[in-house]
């Protein structure tokens, strides 16, 4: 228990690190299918106050444009290499989107594709190292 406690307070403080307000207010992207990596995701948003979005590919490029546009989605969690390279190959002017981690490592085709778009692509790991480095407090919910 304590090694996933470890992971929740590591990511979540790596999101704080990357510049998102630790917030009610603060949405944040999760493109996966249903694993390990998807409910760490999720469980590391609850303390730090972040609200998770589930991202599915069902809903094709205009449900997840959708999705970012309204949440307003800075940062999205993706879990693999097709779903990375589908947010870099959908990310529009109307998209708050400005970071993707990844969950596998970037290859230099995805890397140079973010950055002609203007988004930030770091692995999971990269964060955790982030939050390790820089631990954020946990953050009650604000009404």
């Amino acid at each position: 228990f304590r090694e996933v406690l470890q992971i929740i307070k590591e990511t979540g403080s790596g999101i704080a690190q990357l510049g998102l307000e630790l917030s009610n207010n603060t949405f944040i992207g999760i493109y996966g299918s249903a694993s390990v990596h998807y409910a760490l995701s999720v469980y590391s948003c609850w303390p730090f106050s972040l609200v998770p979005i589930g991202i599915y590919d069902s809903l094709g490029r205009d449900g997840v444009q959708y999705i970012i546009r309204h949440a307003k989605v800075k940062i999205i969690l993706a879990d693999d290499v097709t779903r990375v390279k589908n947010l870099i190959e959908w990310k529009d002017a109307s998209l708050a989107l400005e970071i993707v981690v990844m969950f596998v490592p970037p290859t230099p085709e995805l890397l140079e594709g973010a950055a002609a778009k203007g988004i930030q692509l770091i692995t999971y790991d990269k964060l955790r190292e982030m939050g390790r480095e820089n631990p954020a407090d946990f953050v009650l919910p604000k009404y």
